[in-house]
């Protein structure tokens, strides 16, 4: 698989060894945020005790959230890569790659609330936040999060025409 060119790697074996990078950390990014929201907090909603539920979260949101930002960063960094590599930069020009467009859009969203969203405000609000009210009402609200992973998924269905061989992939690359 990996083609030697002296003592390095040629370029398309950089190629491909960025695109399974960038497929990898979407499916880690994306299915994360999908373990946090379907399985996490519904489980952590049973627990009886406020003070541990609390506490449980933010531990794991807390690992969660040192994955997702390494996961967000090598998605980006290897995006770029390709982009740069393809010299596909003059794509974002057409509305015909709207996709790439979405795309980078999500990404940017992502990367805005895990890096200065999350540390500088949110982290603080929530605190303050389960101060006020049980940790059991924050974690409620944090159920929004399902209609979209819902909608990113069937948007994806249609995206593909219903081809099973290429759902999975395209569903990543629709949530960066």
């Amino acid at each position: 698989l990996f083609i030697w060119e002296g003592n390095r790697l040629n370029e398309i074996t950089l190629l491909i060894l960025a695109r399974a990078a960038h497929v990898t950390s979407v499916m880690i990014w994306i299915g994360g945020v999908a373990f946090v929201t379907l399985i996490l907090i519904p489980s952590l909603q049973k627990i009886s005790d406020e003070k541990l539920k609390f506490e449980l979260f933010e531990r794991l949101e807390h690992r969660f959230s040192f994955v997702a930002k390494i996961m967000v960063l090598l998605a980006g960094t290897s995006g770029t890569y390709r982009l740069s590599y393809m010299n596909a930069w003059n794509r974002l020009k057409s509305t015909q790659f709207w996709w790439l467009h979405l795309m980078i859009a999500i990404w940017l969203v992502f990367a805005l609330v895990l890096f200065v969203l999350e540390p500088l405000i949110l982290h603080r609000l929530f605190k303050q936040q389960a101060q006020i009210n049980p940790p059991s009402n924050l974690l409620n609200l944090k159920m929004d999060a399902l209609p979209f992973t819902v909608f990113q998924f069937t948007c994806s269905i249609f995206w593909n025409r219903w081809s099973p061989r290429v759902l999975f992939l395209k569903c990543l690359c629709f949530s960066i």
